[in-house]
């Protein structure tokens, strides 16, 4: 069962997609986040978190949910397949890009920066021992 319900992400966020959309991005967003926070409330209660964690927990889904639908992919290999720049005729559209010291392409990450800042300071992506 997922911990955001299309309710929930409606008053979360600031981008609108439909009940559909949602349902189709929101378990590929609950994984990454698992993934990232080590599993956590796979092994904790989620119901039983102090309310500010929670709300994190939450803030992270909905921003790799808008993250997805902004990007219109939810696997690495989608996100980072999409061209450059296309030409059609005299018209040329370029995506603003960062390059590397070495001029290649930098790829985008799978965890949206937003979701990260969610977790921050909650310590669920601590991983020292």
């Amino acid at each position: 069962m997922s911990k955001l319900t299309y309710i929930k992400y409606m008053e979360m966020s600031a981008r609108q997609i439909s009940e559909a959309e949602f349902e189709d991005l929101v378990s590929s967003a609950e994984h990454i986040i698992s993934v990232v926070t080590d599993r956590y409330y796979e092994w904790n209660p989620f119901d039983e978190e102090v309310e500010w964690k929670r709300e994190a927990y939450l803030r992270a889904i909905v921003e790799q949910v808008d993250y997805f639908s902004e990007a219109g992919a939810t696997s690495y290999e989608a996100i980072n397949s999409q061209p450059q720049s296309i030409s059609i005729g005299r018209t040329s559209i370029s995506r603003g890009s960062r390059t590397s010291s070495t001029g290649k392409e930098e790829k985008r990450s799978l965890l949206s920066t937003g979701s990260e800042l969610a977790l921050f300071g909650t310590g669920l992506m601590y991983r020292g021992v």
